[in-house]
């Protein structure tokens, strides 16, 4: 069962996956994982982690919008490497296909919505995917020619640790003949120009 926009809590197939998975985790990476989230306080004279109790059910919250199965979490469970994941990157697992199929569409849209500086990415490594295949095959070729080269370079950014940030987008120039400048803005940055000493004796020599 998944969430509904009136639960605020996730259903209890998703509360044991997400408990499942920081217990392998745990057991795994220890500090390296929890240290993410550990926040102690202490509740009726006795110390606990909300921030681990938080995280699990953020990350339960998670599984149930993405609908995972249990064979969805084992799958991603037994996708892990030497570093404990994030979320992002732990659903990833779980349903790669899936995943990678909408990184893939995302990457495609955002590249054209780049163009006019409206792009807005769910996760850097679908970016920098992108841009490893290469913009001009992002946006000229094929799915079939492309998805083996994407799904190559997504996954690697996914696993960067140090993965940079998407760049400020910076509009493209309309092509030759077909920009509109402001006639008053060209008017005013050309008066600017005559009116260097040199230019201007020469300016009004020509009008002679």
């Amino acid at each position: 069962m998944g969430l509904t926009p009136s639960m605020s809590k996730p259903s209890e197939l998703h509360s044991a996956q997400a408990e499942r998975v920081f217990q392998s985790f745990w057991l795994s990476f220890g500090t390296r994982f929890t240290e993410r989230y550990s926040m102690v306080m202490e509740e009726a004279g006795k110390r606990h982690d909300v921030g681990i109790r938080g995280a699990k059910t953020g990350w339960a919250m998670r599984f149930a919008r993405e609908r995972l199965t249990d064979e969805d979490v084992e799958r991603g469970l037994a996708g892990v490497g030497a570093n404990p994941p994030s979320l992002d990157e732990f659903v990833a697992m779980c349903r790669p296909q899936w995943v990678i199929r909408n990184a893939f569409r995302e990457a495609v849209s955002q590249l054209t919505l780049r163009q006019s500086g409206q792009d807005s990415w769910t996760h850097p490594a679908v970016y920098w995917a992108a841009m490893d295949v290469g913009h001009w095959d992002m946006t000229h070729l094929g799915h079939d020619q492309l998805i083996g080269r994407f799904e190559e370079a997504y996954r690697r950014r996914l696993a960067d640790p140090d993965i940079a940030p998407v760049p400020a987008a910076v509009p493209s120039l309309p092509a030759p003949g077909r920009g509109e400048a402001d006639r008053e803005k060209v008017r005013a940055e050309l008066e600017k120009i005559w009116s260097i000493p040199g230019l201007r004796s020469k300016r009004q020599s020509d009008r002679r």
